[in-house]
C-alpha cells in the first residue's frame, strides 16, 4: 500500500518511521519547509519529500498530520486520485472537513510525541472513523499493524476522549510544573516526588481513579488543608485557588 504523509511534525515524523518499518511504501512526506523535513530525512535518508502541496505523489492513502487549524485548508487544497483515502490525525477536528474527497476518515493516535523520544506503538490507542465501511476497514487495518489497541469512535466520542487526554496529560503535567517550582524555591529536588507520581499512575492501571483517591480532602483533614493554604500564601493566587478548587471537588465527590 502506498502512503503519503502530509506534515513532518512530531506525529508525522513518528508515523512515517513506523509505517515504513511495517513494510508500507511511504512514497512521500510533505512539509511547508525543508528545515522541518530535515530530522525525518536524517532518520529515513531515502525518503522522498516535497514542500509543495501541488506536487504530492500518487498514493492509496494520504494522512494529514498538520496543526488542527490547518487541516481543513490543506484538505481543500490537495488533489488526490478519486479512489484514494484522505484521513487526518487530529483528536478534535471533525471528519467532515475532509468531505471534499470521496473516501475520508480519521486516523488518530492517542499519545503525546516528541521527535527525540521513541514511541512504543504497541501501547498507543488508535481511534478510527470514516465515511464508508470500506474506508473504515482499510484505516483500521493499517492501525492494527502498528498497535493492538484500535477503536472505532465517532466525532463526539473522539472529542470527549481528547478532552480527557488534555486533563490527565497536560493539566496533570502543569501540576508537576507547579510542584517543581515550589520544591525548587525550598531547595528540594523534584526527584523526591517521582516515586509517588509513578505509584499513582500505576494504581489506575488496575483500579478506578475514584477507588484510589487519597489525601487530606478525602479524610476531611481541615487542619492539614489550612496549613497547606497558609504555605501557599507566598505564591500566586492561582495556586491557592486551584488547591481550594480541587479540595472542594474531592470533598464533594
Amino acid at each position: 500500500m502506498n502512503i503519503v504523509i502530509i506534515g513532518a511534525g512530531n506525529v508525522g515524523y513518528h508515523l512515517a518511521i513506523a509505517l515504513q518499518a511495517k513494510g508500507y511504501n511511504l512514497v512521500q512526506v510533505y512539509s511547508r519547509s525543508q528545515a522541518t523535513l530535515a530530522p525525518l530525512i536524517a532518520a529515513l535518508p531515502n525518503i522522498a519529500t516535497t514542500t509543495q502541496l501541488s506536487q504530492l505523489a500518487t498514493a492509496d492513502v494520504y494522512l494529514i498530520a498538520v496543526k488542527d487549524d490547518s487541516i481543513e485548508t490543506v484538505a481543500n487544497q490537495i488533489i488526490v486520485p478519486p479512489n484514494s483515502i484522505v484521513a487526518h490525525t487530529s483528536g478534535t477536528v471533525l471528519v467532515d472537513v475532509l468531505q471534499k474527497h470521496t473516501h475520508y476518515g480519521i486516523f488518530y493516535p492517542l499519545q503525546t510525541m516528541r521527535q527525540n523520544q521513541t514511541v512504543d506503538w504497541q501501547q498507543v490507542p488508535f481511534c478510527i472513523h470514516a465515511n464508508t465501511l470500506q474506508t473504515q476497514q482499510i484505516l483500521f487495518g493499517i492501525a492494527q499493524t502498528l498497535s493492538p489497541k484500535v477503536y472505532l469512535l465517532n466525532d463526539h466520542q473522539r472529542q470527549m476522549l481528547h478532552l480527557t487526554a488534555v486533563m490527565v496529560n497536560n493539566f496533570a503535567n502543569h501540576l508537576f510544573v507547579m510542584a517543581h517550582q515550589i520544591l525548587s524555591n525550598n531547595q528540594l529536588p523534584f526527584d523526591l516526588l517521582k516515586p509517588l507520581i509513578l505509584e499513582t499512575a500505576q494504581k489506575v492501571q488496575t483500579q478506578t481513579p475514584e477507588s484510589v483517591q487519597t489525601g487530606p480532602a478525602v479524610r476531611h483533614d481541615t487542619q492539614t488543608i489550612e496549613r497547606h493554604l497558609q504555605l501557599l500564601q507566598t505564591y500566586p493566587d492561582s495556586y491557592t485557588q486551584l488547591y481550594q478548587l480541587f479540595t472542594k471537588m474531592i470533598v464533594n465527590y
